[in-house]
């Protein structure tokens, strides 16, 4: 039975990662959210992923560029923006889960997103958005003025 559904979840997933690699990923923010919370909604460890986008916001690839414990996770803003040269990515958004729940971002997450973002202005590479998934929650740090 565990298997089972573990193979339905996984269905799912792959269909909606299928529509934000066809719609353009930034045109559907819904869409976006409820993959994100999907995917990673339910982890309990701190996972970060980054969303390679080209320049008419296709999603080239969706990496986990991290993983940790309940409350940190190590992330090296070279390898990030190695990546996305390497996929010819122009666009990045930042997604890391929070397992407490609470999506307020820390000041540790605050410090590392603005390290990746300098790095990946340097290459001409602009990062979207940093989006923190707590459960059903979400903060995207863009709107909340972190970005």
């Amino acid at each position: 039975m565990r298997v089972l559904l573990m193979l339905v979840r996984e269905s799912g997933l792959r269909i909606q990662r299928a529509r934000l690699q066809h719609s353009g990923i930034l045109a559907e923010q819904q869409q976006l959210y409820a993959y994100l919370r999907a995917i990673m909604g339910p982890e309990k460890r701190e996972q970060v992923r980054v969303l390679f986008l080209n320049d008419q916001h296709q999603l080239l690839a969706d990496d986990i560029m991290g993983q940790g414990t309940v409350d940190h996770t190590p992330v090296y803003p070279r390898e990030i923006v190695a990546r996305a040269l390497q996929l010819k990515a122009t666009l990045l958004v930042l997604v890391h889960n929070h397992p407490s729940g609470d999506p307020t971002p820390s000041a540790d997450d605050v410090v590392m997103t603005n390290q990746i973002c300098g790095a990946a202005k340097i290459m001409n590479i602009h990062v979207w958005d940093h989006i923190i998934v707590a459960g059903e929650k979400l903060l995207c740090m863009r709107e909340a003025g972190f970005l």
